[in-house]
């Protein structure tokens, strides 16, 4: 993931690209442009555009740090109009926080399919799948089947680095991975 924002602005991208050279013999290397403060700022789609020129490979997207629903929608959207405009696959950063209210990855799923980027999508964290009842999260899980998307599941972040509300017992902060390989996700 290269950090693409107004304070950066390409210099983690051009890293990246430099770093993925240089080891392209050995290994594949995909760069992300990833908008680590979103994408609604007043440049940041003009960065990753010039990002994705430059020749990173997948758009990023974190939608649920926007502050409100609408405007995580607003973001997810901007990462697919991206993605479509200059043929590439998307990766998100989805709800890493345990909050049964955020429900990014719902949309996601939602947008890959309207989108038709069915198999072209992925999403890390997905942490609030596990703050789900059991109904949603078999409709959630059966939309992200149905999209082809791939999730990642980042445990040694998670554990570490996952939005907790000060609590005890700690939760895990890791998204329902049993459930998701059972449904051939």
């Amino acid at each position: 993931f290269g950090d693409v924002d107004e304070d950066s602005g390409l210099h983690p991208i051009h890293a990246l690209l430099r770093i993925r050279a240089k080891y392209a013999p050995l290994m594949t290397v995909q760069v992300v442009a990833f908008p680590q403060d979103g994408v609604l700022g007043a440049s940041t789609l003009d960065l990753m555009r010039q990002a994705l020129r430059a020749g990173a490979d997948l758009v990023g997207g974190i939608p649920w740090i926007e502050e409100t629903p609408e405007l995580q929608r607003q973001h997810t959207d901007m990462c697919f109009a991206l993605a479509k405009e200059f043929n590439c696959d998307l990766h998100f950063v989805c709800d890493d926080v345990i909050d049964p209210l955020m429900r990014t990855l719902e949309y996601v799923a939602q947008q890959t399919i309207a989108q038709q980027w069915q198999g072209r999508v992925s999403a890390t964290q997905c942490a609030a799948l596990a703050a789900y009842d059991d109904e949603y999260v078999a409709r959630v899980i059966e939309l992200v089947r149905q999209a082809g998307l791939t999730i990642f599941c980042n445990s040694h972040v998670a554990l570490i680095a996952t939005d907790f509300a000060p609590q005890q017992p700690w939760p895990r902060g890791i998204t329902r991975v049993a459930e998701l390989l059972a449904a051939g996700v």
